[in-house]
């Protein structure tokens, strides 16, 4: 469907956003980049686009680049906390350690109130989560409710669940994978039927080869939700992982029961096809995803080798 909004106009900058986006979820990285750059070249301000790519890049551990797509939105918007606290993440990834304090406290001015400012007065004083006031950052003991210095109420559970699952994502995106995870458990502690936290667990366990562990996290992310993409993608990619491929194609069946348009599952389904020998299937996989996206090198590259494949064994 994005590919038919940029037929029809090539200038529509939130279709290149939006594709770029069904990238990310794919984890095609460089796609993704393309069509964030499509939308640049479009509109050379975008803030959504220009934050992206900054993320991107920082995932990609490429600071210098993700700097210089933060350092632009900041400059077109100072107030930008997300953009300030991204830059402290790069700048502190570099080595800079002073620059990224001054960016962590510029987002906090932004913000006082804020999850990402109690996540640093937490970190700053050393107190036990729920033992900090988010307000002011003044120490309370446990058997208090208020805070003395300022009045506010104490964190519920809730607020402590969010504030875990923010760290735990802060942590993620600058790939202090160990750390992200005992955030995560820590928010399952609080909260166990949250299916961001099991979908997140099953991100990063893939992420460090541990393909078994993720496929139970996703399991239980998809028991909560079962109409996240999202993590019937990343379920399929960590059984791909552990050579498990009927099991893939069923993954990849029910992300396409949840939404038919999206070439690249097509693409992804038609490989797997391909690697247990079932070439006809792939060649039609390829051609779903090349009528959704016709210019979608990997479908026509996919397709081809399944010709081939089946050219050599005398059935084309």
């Amino acid at each position: 469907c994005f590919d038919k909004a940029i037929e029809i106009d090539n200038n529509l900058v939130d279709a290149w956003v939006k594709k770029g986006f069904a990238f990310q979820i794919l984890k095609k990285r460089k796609d993704a980049i393309m069509c964030y750059d499509e939308a640049l070249k479009i509109d050379p301000n975008h803030i959504k686009a220009l934050e992206i790519m900054g993320f991107i890049h920082n995932e990609l551990r490429e600071y210098n680049k993700a700097l210089n797509y933060y350092n632009k939105v900041i400059e077109l918007d100072p107030n930008s906390q997300l953009a300030w606290i991204q830059k402290g993440v790069a700048l502190e990834n570099l080595g800079f350690y002073r620059e990224s304090e001054e960016s962590y406290k510029k987002a906090i001015q932004i913000n006082p109130n804020s999850e990402f400012a109690a996540i640093y007065r937490l970190r700053k004083s050393g107190a036990p989560l729920g033992n900090i006031c988010p307000k002011c950052g003044n120490i309370v003991e446990s058997h208090h409710k208020f805070c003395k210095k300022c009045g506010n109420k104490l964190k519920t559970d809730e607020k402590d669940f969010k504030i875990w699952m923010s760290e735990g994502i802060i942590h993620m995106r600058s790939s202090r994978f160990r750390e992200a995870l005992k955030c995560f458990d820590k928010a399952k502690e609080l909260n166990p039927n949250d299916e961001t936290i099991y979908l997140s667990k099953g991100m990063i366990l893939e992420q460090l080869g541990n393909s078994f562990e993720a496929v139970k996290n996703f399991n239980k992310a998809i028991n909560i939700n079962p109409n996240n993409i999202a993590s019937w993608m990343g379920k399929g990619m960590a059984l791909q992982s552990l050579h498990r491929l009927e099991e893939t194609i069923e993954c990849y069946d029910n992300a396409i029961k949840l939404d038919p348009n999206l070439a690249e599952i097509w693409v992804n389904k038609g490989i797997i096809l391909s690697m247990i020998h079932r070439h006809e299937d792939a060649i039609k996989c390829c051609d779903e995803a090349l009528r959704l996206n016709p210019s979608l090198d990997l479908a026509r590259e996919v397709k081809s080798k399944a010709e081939n494949a089946l050219r050599f064994m005398g059935r084309l």
